[in-house]
């Protein structure tokens, strides 16, 4: 029975339901009202709710109507699809940083060219962290509508049967940007026992000019170790080199 009250005449008034003799369809959109109804494409039906409850089973009772039975909470994430959300928000964070004055005169007609970023004690070595934070801030320029360039291409599309089509590549020649309208985005890491400390920045490569900067403190989860302790690549990689 449903129930409606008559806010002016504070007066109730009462309808029968009846429900649906057929079954639910367990694949039909559904809505539950808090007046104990379930409304699907085959449909109306009563519907006894348990709140509180992520998870739960609902079955048919012997009244014509179905029952919310309680399962257990929703089960939390894996630690590591944690680790890799803070990972992707602490980008976030260091493009901001970087980004947190734009538009202004300095910035203005730059086109951003993320670099990967190396250890602080070897600029000749990096890991999947350097190469991760380079790759994942194409993303951050151009949510924020900040033009990036991808140079790893040079416009060919190489075919590899079994495997794909592929058109980026780290075997090209030494490119040189020497042009005031490039921002080159470098970085580096240093690796402590409980963290890792990022600085980036924003330099102009015609003459080294700094633009922006930003610094990040990652802390050494699992996700940051792995990533960080990885080898250098093993084939050759692609050098921008700075016009003087």
């Amino acid at each position: 029975m449903v129930c409606g009250l008559a806010l002016s005449g504070l007066a109730a008034a009462c309808a029968p339901v009846v429900p649906s003799s057929q079954p639910i369809n367990p694949g039909a959109p559904l809505a539950a009202h808090s007046y104990g109804l379930i409304t699907t494409q085959d449909g109306l039906h009563g519907l006894n709710r348990e709140k509180g409850n992520q998870m739960g089973l609902l079955a048919p009772d012997l009244n014509g109507q179905y029952t919310l039975i309680p399962g257990g909470p929703r089960p939390a994430p894996p630690q590591g699809v944690i680790e890799a959300q803070e990972l992707k928000l602490k980008v976030r964070e260091m493009a901001s940083q970087l980004l947190d004055t734009w538009p202004n005169q300095s910035l203005a007609g730059v086109v951003a060219v993320p670099t990967t970023f190396v250890s602080l004690d070897n600029f000749n070595e990096s890991s999947g962290l350097g190469r991760y934070l380079a790759e994942a801030l194409y993303y951050e320029f151009n949510t924020r509508g900040f033009a990036a360039r991808e140079y790893r291409t040079n416009g060919a599309i190489r075919l590899e049967p079994g495997q794909g089509e592929f058109a980026l590549s780290r075997a090209l020649p030494d490119l040189k940007i020497d042009k005031d309208w490039a921002a080159l985005v470098v970085g580096t890491y240093y690796r402590d026992v409980d963290a890792v400390f990022v600085n980036a920045r924003m330099i102009r490569p015609s003459d080294g000019l700094v633009l922006r900067t930003a610094q990040l403190v990652l802390p050494m989860n699992d996700l940051v170790r792995r990533m960080s302790a990885r080898p250098p690549l093993p084939s050759g990689s692609l050098r921008i080199v700075p016009g003087r």
